[in-house]
Parts: structure tokens; sequence; C-alpha cells
């Protein structure tokens, strides 16, 4: 059963936040529309800001799994996207500031990308059928293609956009390693940091395939070392974004252990082969300095899409990693608004 709800928990709780915080509560959370769609133990938030008069909406699909959208929301990362069109920010099920009791045999692919369905579902009803666009980060990637691999899904969507996403896990996870490992070399032949990657590289000789949480979580630290999630720290863009986890509800209440353990066998697959059957307009956008999601991910997605080459694009971010939205906000809202102003 779907049951839309108000944001009242929400809301009392980001207002307590906006006290703590010097950002003006309006314009972080009374504009756009707010409410839960609440479905098999999960009361999942949509926040739909922007301009929705536009009757385009963009569905984004967060990374993690178990982190959130409406952290993006607040950050205010897509906002020149709002000035023309609708942001449709949702939390997943166990998954950032979603609520209520979920049951872990509900966290695997099929259900998440029943949930994509339900909230397209919701929208339809809820907007008089926009327009939808579906975008996806990361997990959002894999989720994404699964959904539409499913059926006759794709048509429920005018537009495809991936963002250095998680589309083929296992191909990612190798192409990762081998990323690490090089630049260990690198490190040691230059003499920077030797101790710390000679262990590392000694570490990846005992454990060759990443198929597990604690292993993911090592490697992780090995990625960020290495400058694979954030490429340039010091990039001016990301002062635009900081400081908001520190405060969120989807930051004190997250679930990201809780939902990769049980999504873990998910993440061993590849959704490549749903892409084949994808025919819509589609736009992949990739950081070069990817190191958990290395940039030949972003031309298996393009090769692996059945959409006509005049109606598919992949833009590279020379100057980012794992996050183009944030460490190239420019270019990466330029590409967006002419994706979607050309398709919809």
């Amino acid at each position: 059963m779907i049951i839309i709800q108000d944001m009242k928990k929400l809301i009392v709780i980001c207002s307590l936040l906006s006290l703590m915080t010097s950002c003006k509560t309006e314009e972080l959370w009374f504009k756009g529309d707010y409410f839960f769609l609440r479905h098999k133990g999960s009361d999942m938030p949509i926040w739909v800001r922007g301009n929705l008069a536009s009757k385009i909406f963009i569905l984004h699909l967060h990374g993690g799994p178990g982190g959130s959208s409406i952290d993006e929301g607040v950050e205010k990362v897509y906002l020149p996207i709002e000035n023309d069109y609708a942001m449709v920010y949702w939390d997943q099920r166990a998954s950032g500031g979603s609520q209520g009791n979920t049951k872990a045999e509900t966290l695997t692919m099929e259900q998440f990308v029943g949930d994509v369905e339900l909230v397209i579902d919701l929208l339809n009803s809820r907007y008089n059928n926009p327009t939808i666009f579906l975008h996806g980060h990361s997990w959002g990637g894999a989720l994404g293609a699964a959904f539409l691999g499913k059926g006759e899904n794709q048509n429920k969507v005018k537009g495809w956009i991936e963002l250095n996403g998680a589309h083929n896990w296992k191909l990612g996870m190798e192409l990762s390693v081998q990323w690490v490992k090089d630049y260990a070399d690198a490190a040691i032949s230059e003499s920077r940091d030797v101790s710390f990657w000679t262990n590392a590289l000694s570490w990846y000789d005992k454990n060759p395939v990443i198929d597990n949480l604690e292993l993911m979580d090592k490697h992780a630290e090995h990625v960020s070392r290495a400058k694979g999630y954030i490429y340039d720290i010091n990039n001016p863009n990301l002062q635009r974004f900081s400081g908001w986890q520190l405060w969120s509800p989807s930051g004190d209440l997250n679930k990201d252990t809780f939902t990769k353990e049980h999504l873990i066998d998910e993440l061993q697959k590849s959704y490549s082969d749903g892409l084949n059957q994808v025919t819509i307009p589609a736009l992949i956008l990739w950081g070069r300095h990817d190191g958990i999601l290395p940039v030949e991910l972003a031309q298996e997605a393009y090769d692996a899409l059945g959409t006509d080459s005049l109606n598919k694009q992949m833009v590279i971010f020379e100057n980012s990693a794992h996050s183009p939205n944030r460490e190239e906000p420019d270019l990466f809202i330029q590409k967006m608004k002419q994706f979607i102003y050309q398709y919809k």
C-alpha cells in the first residue's frame, strides 16, 4: 500500500537544525513540496523543488547505497537547474533521511527498482504526468540501469543521465583496484608516502578480490588517499557544499553500513546487459580521475546503451574525480541543461 504523508517529522528536525546553522531557514526548507512515499515498512521522503510549472522533472537517484538525495538539495548542487526545471530529491529505503521499520529482506535491487516505479507513479499522479528525466550518481547509476533494463520502464522517462555510475560494479572494482595499484607504484617511484603505499600493495596481494564490506571499506580508504573521490581538495567549488553533513538529519540517521551489508550481492552484479535494451536519449558524465569507478566505465556504459549514437553523449570532466557535480559544477550544469533542453 502507498500512503502520501506530510513532512511534519522532517520539518521539525530541520527547523531545529536551522537554529544551529547560519543558513536561512526559508532558503533551505520552505520551498517546494515535501511528502513521503510509504511502502513495505519504509517512509521515504521526497522533496520536489524548482520550476514546477515547467512540467519537466529530474528524478535524482542518490549514491551509497545508503546515501541521501535530500542532502544534495540542501547543498544547492542543482539549484541552477531548478531555475528552469523541477528537481525531485528522494531518499531511498534504508537511506539518508528515510524512516520506518525497513526489513532486511526488502533490501534487494528488485525492491529498489519497484520503489523507483512507485515514485514515478506518484509524481505522475500528483503533478499530472510531467515529463521525467532520470538521473543517477554512483550507486544511483546501478539503480537507474536496473530500472531502465526492466520491461517497459524506459518508456516512463524521457531520458537517462548517469554520473559516475555503478552500472557494472564488478568491472568497476577490478578497474578500481588496478587504479590504486598504479597510483601506489607511481607514488613509490617518486618517493611519496612510500611506507603507506608499500603496505597497500601488500594488502592487495593478500586481497585481490574486493567482494565484502570490510574489504570495500579498506579499499575506499586507499582510493581516498589517492584522491580518487575528490581530485583537488583545495578546489574552491567544494566550499559551496561543505558543512551540511554535520547537521543533516540524513547524516545523523545514516543507514549506509546496514544498507550496504544487505545489498552486497547486488553490488557484485553487472547491469550493462540491460542497457543494450535502452533506446531513450542518454547522457554519460564522468570524472577523469575517479578512483572508485574509473573513467573506463563511462565508455563501457556508452557502448552498452542501445540508444542511437545521435541521441547519446559522453562528457569527461578533466578536473574531477567521483563527483563532477561538485568539483566542476558550472560545466556539469551546462551539460545537464543542454541535454534536457534538447530532449524535453
